[in-house]
Formats: C-alpha cells, structure tokens, sequence
C-alpha cells in the first residue's frame, strides 16, 4: 500500500474514533444558571483626575442560587462627574456550580449609575472539582448603601471534560 493511501486511512480512522467519542468528551452542554449577589466594597485609595473620582477597593461577596459562594478580591470604581460609574473587578470564588464545589476567578465588568447597574461577569481559571468550567453571566443591581450593592445574575456554565466524576458529580 502506497504511504499516501496510508496517511489517507490513519487520517480516516482517527477522525472516525472522535466521532464515535462525541461532543461530550470535551464539554458539557451549558447550563443555565441564575440567582442573587451581594458585594461589599472597602476602599483603599481614592483618588481625582479630570473631575472622576478612582476608588481602588477590595470586596467581599456572598452569591447564591445555581451559584453559590464567596468572592474576594479588588478593584477599582469610577465615578464620572455626571454620577455615572464604571467599575471593574476580579477576585476569587470559592463555592458550588450546580452542586460541584471548588474554586475559581470572577471577572466583572459594569456601569451604569447607583441606582442601576448592569454587567458581565466571566468565571474561568476552575480548580479542584470546577477544574475547566467556563461560565458567562449578565448582572443587574443597584447601591443599596454608601459600599454595598445588590442584585440578581443569569447566564450559562460549561463544564470541560476536566471535570470528573471523582469531584461527585459527572459531567457529559
């Protein structure tokens, strides 16, 4: 058999084998995910420039739902001189996804005023049992204080094929 024909059946065989295995090998479908946030922000250095105000914070978060934990971390507020406010945020949960607990980074990105706020928030970096979950969240809330917010969140969450059945809890 010549080796080009040979190429041609490994090639074959391979990608036959990763269609038997399916889509579930490498992630789970998502899942969808909602519930409530509270966030307490504690101010390190506030700072002017151009008629904003630079609040760099540290945080402390209690979520709760399909999601549900802490959060620890910082990051930095700002606050436009016509009171609207962009905010950007990350720091450390340390809870449960649908049941499977570990740990893992959330990345928020919001803006809007005190009264209304909207966002995106970015879970990645899974360890222990979240090992390669991926999630995406929008989030609403509103100051309900001069350092504390509060709100409701929704999204989706892709468990990877990291995540096993050791952790408790199978992913497809």
């Amino acid at each position: 058999m010549s080796n080009r024909l040979m190429r041609a059946g490994s090639i074959i065989a391979i990608a036959a084998g990763l269609a038997l295995l399916g889509p579930g090998v490498y992630a789970s479908s998502p899942s969808p995910e909602s519930g409530t946030w509270t966030i307490t922000l504690t101010p390190q250095t506030v700072t002017s420039s151009g008629g904003n105000t630079i609040i760099e914070f540290t945080l402390n978060e209690t979520i709760s739902g399909t999601v549900s934990g802490t959060r620890v971390g910082g990051g930095e507020l700002i606050i436009h001189p016509d009171g609207t406010l962009v905010a950007h945020d990350a720091g450390t949960f340390t809870g449960t996804v649908d049941g499977v607990a570990g740990t893992g980074t959330l990345v928020v990105d919001a803006s809007g005023t005190f009264s209304s706020l909207t966002g995106r928030v970015v879970l990645k970096d899974g360890r222990g049992c979240l090992n390669g979950v991926r999630g995406k969240f929008r989030i609403v809330g509103s100051a309900t204080g001069r350092t504390t917010f509060t709100g409701t969140y929704t999204g989706r969450v892709h468990f990877g094929r990291e995540t096993n059945s050791d952790c408790g809890q199978g992913r497809d």
